[in-house]
């Protein structure tokens, strides 16, 4: 289900399945500050349930490099689902995941925490900006500390109810 729920750069959130928006952010510090790719990325204002995952990975020299997943899905989905590989091979395409760049994803991580988030009603999030009419391509992008976030903190099987 994770893959083919995967929208990759095409649409607002990582995972889209039939009752859920799912966000992932990552970080390799210590921080439990995320970025946001646009105001309502991470707002309570769509027709689904939108959940957040937030993983904070540690930099090992063992463990998993993002070229050997997906050496390791790709495997797999050769086994699989000719269709299915087609799909991810062009999702991590449009992602500009190139085989050329394979040097750039050598570092190995690690899953450290995990972190899931439910985004409802109060989650903060820019609620209102009033645009002048002479800006017509606004974006914003902003912090969010989920430090402050723990009252909309859930389980991992809370997250993975009614997917």
């Amino acid at each position: 289900i994770a893959l083919s729920s995967w929208t990759g750069p095409s649409k607002k959130h990582d995972f889209t399945t039939q009752n859920k928006l799912i966000e992932t952010k990552t970080t390799a510090t210590n921080s439990k500050k995320v970025n946001t790719s646009s105001t309502n990325q991470l707002a309570p204002v769509f027709d689904k349930r939108l959940d957040l995952i937030f993983l904070q990975m540690l930099k090992l020299n063992t463990g998993f490099s993002l070229n050997g997943i997906i050496d390791e899905y790709k495997d797999k989905l050769k086994n699989e689902s000719e269709v299915l590989l087609n799909d991810f091979l062009l999702k991590l395409t449009q992602c500009n995941y190139l085989d050329m760049h394979k040097d750039e994803y050598i570092q190995k991580y690690k899953v450290d925490k995990s972190n899931f988030y439910e985004v409802r009603e109060n989650f903060p999030y820019i609620k209102d900006i009033k645009t002048p009419e002479a800006i017509s391509d606004l974006s914003i992008t902003y912090k969010l500390d989920l430090e402050k976030c723990e009252d909309f903190r859930i389980n991992e099987d809370q997250l993975l109810e009614k997917l």
